[in-house]
Formats: C-alpha cells, sequence, structure tokens
C-alpha cells in the first residue's frame, strides 16, 4: 500500500496537472463563424464586396469577408504578404475557389487574437497543415545622397489613408507617382519598398514576387510632404512612345537621388519567415 508521503506526492502532481491545465490558454476562436464556398459566377460581375469589420474598425465585433482566395485568406490570418506564402495548392490558378467568410467576436478583440481565430477557423474547416522557413527577401537601405538630404520638414498632419498605397494615373501610362503628407521615413521606405515591387512585377509580369524591404538609414527624425514624379518599367516587349509623358522621366533611383536627395543602395537581402503550405482542402467542412 502506498505510504502517506507517497499519497500527499500523488496529491500534489495531481494538484500541479490540475493547475497547469487550468493555466494553459483556450484555442482562440471566433464566437460565431460561417465559411462557403462563392459561386464563381459572381466574382468579376458585381458580385462581390470588400473586407469589413474586425480588430480597429468601425464595427470590431463583426467581421465580413464576401469573396475571398485561399491566399488571400491566409494573408489575412498571418498577417504576412503574398510572397511569404508557398505551396502549389495556395498559388493563384485558373479555376481557383473563392470563399466568404462571415464570423463575429468579442469588440474587445486585438489584432493578434483575431489573426490567431482566423488560424485554428482555417485548421478545422479546411485542414490546413503547414509549417515555416526562413527565405532571403529582396532589400535595400535608403541613405541620404552625397549632396544631402532635399526634404524639408513639415507641421502638418499625416493622410488619414495609408501610406503606401499605390497610385495609378490612367491619363500617365508609364508614371509612376509617390505623394506622401506629413509622413515618418519609416512610412516613406515602406511606400518605396511597394514602389520597386510594382515595377518589378510590371517588368517581369510576376504577381506573386516579394516586396523588397527598404531600411531607412537617413537618421531623419521628422515629418515629410512631397510629390515624385518618374518612369516605371515595363512589359516585356512593349516600346514607350515618344510622346510619353514619362519619356523625359530619370527612373525611381535616379529621381530619388536628383529630387529628394535619397538613394536607395541594394543589399545582400534579408531572411524573412515564410509560410510553406504542406496540405489544406480545396472545400471546407460543413457550418
Amino acid at each position: 500500500m502506498p505510504s502517506v508521503f507517497q499519497k500527499a506526492m500523488c496529491s500534489v502532481v495531481a494538484l500541479g496537472a490540475m493547475t497547469a491545465l487550468a493555466q494553459t490558454p483556450a484555442t482562440p476562436k471566433f464566437d460565431v463563424a460561417s465559411v462557403k464556398v462563392v459561386d464563381n459566377s459572381r466574382v468579376g460581375r458585381g458580385g462581390g464586396g470588400r473586407t469589413s469589420g474586425g480588430p480597429g474598425t468601425s464595427d470590431p465585433g463583426r467581421f465580413s469577408d464576401p469573396v475571398d482566395t485561399m491566399l488571400g485568406m491566409l494573408m489575412k490570418a498571418f498577417g504576412v504578404e503574398s510572397a511569404q506564402i508557398l505551396g502549389p495548392a495556395v498559388q493563384p490558378r485558373v479555376g481557383a475557389s473563392f470563399y466568404e467568410v462571415m464570423a463575429t467576436m468579442p469588440p474587445n478583440t486585438t489584432k493578434l487574437q483575431f489573426q490567431a481565430m482566423f488560424q485554428n477557423l482555417l485548421a478545422e474547416r479546411f485542414q490546413l497543415a503547414l509549417h515555416h522557413e526562413t527565405r532571403m527577401f529582396p532589400a535595400y537601405e535608403l541613405v541620404i545622397d552625397k549632396g544631402g538630404s532635399k526634404l524639408k520638414q513639415t507641421a502638418a498632419q499625416p493622410d488619414d489613408g495609408p501610406p503606401t498605397g499605390l497610385r495609378v494615373e490612367i491619363h500617365k501610362a508609364g508614371v509612376g507617382n509617390i505623394e506622401m503628407k506629413a509622413q515618418t521615413m519609416e512610412a516613406i521606405a515602406r511606400r518605396l519598398g511597394m514602389e520597386l515591387w510594382s515595377g518589378h512585377t510590371i517588368e517581369t509580369q510576376l504577381v506573386n514576387s516579394p516586396i523588397p524591404r527598404v531600411v531607412d538609414k537617413t537618421g531623419l527624425t521628422g515629418r515629410y510632404t512631397f510629390t515624385l514624379e518618374f518612369s516605371q518599367p515595363f512589359p516585356p516587349g512593349y516600346t514607350l512612345p515618344q510622346d510619353s509623358p514619362a519619356a523625359d522621366l530619370p527612373d525611381l533611383f535616379v529621381a530619388l537621388r536628383e529630387k529628394l536627395g535619397l538613394r536607395l543602395n541594394k543589399t545582400h537581402g534579408v531572411p524573412v519567415d515564410v509560410i510553406v503550405v504542406d496540405s489544406l482542402d480545396s472545400f471546407p467542412t460543413a457550418n
């Protein structure tokens, strides 16, 4: 028979296990979630809609994603760009399925908690299995050119919109345009990364190329407002008309030096965590 000491130790171990179990955080889940396959005939004919709701919005307790791809859902769930998600099952392709996701959650849900909920939803409904790897992504350092910075600090308030948004001017084909209002150098560096990615995508026709990381090394700490126009790269085989407004414009690298006194130096790249999808189902389990 066990001694009194042995019984006491068993009680301590059992109590410790129960305490550890009680302290283990529950798997974050949406209060209610619906996932459906969208009829492809709705896509591209006004049947879609924009993602709305969730943390940081005017409707933090309700998330709506009317039409999305698996790649798009994974980007939202993990907070990464498309080039950070690898695996043939998630790459854009003809005939791929589209999905509708509707979910509710506590209004005080944080962005990280929301992403964890979304990840668990994909694991449960699509049997998502993945692993992480490290890949080298293209990178640049943003520095002050030898002639000195030509930026002037501004006291104006920053734009309400995201500083990384791409601006497209249909009447100026081939012309790149960056407009920044009272933005930090960190925001300007992100915007330049997006423009480098856009130019590379146009030139190579690779829609899933990684967004270059631009690291601010200028040491400038103010907010700056400027407009910068430059010529964009062109698709293979395209010839720029002589009367194009882009014909007399320098490329982005030269425009930065001439107009802003800044320079982009390409580096050997930076290590970036990527998600490799090992397996997933094309159709979700029933709601």
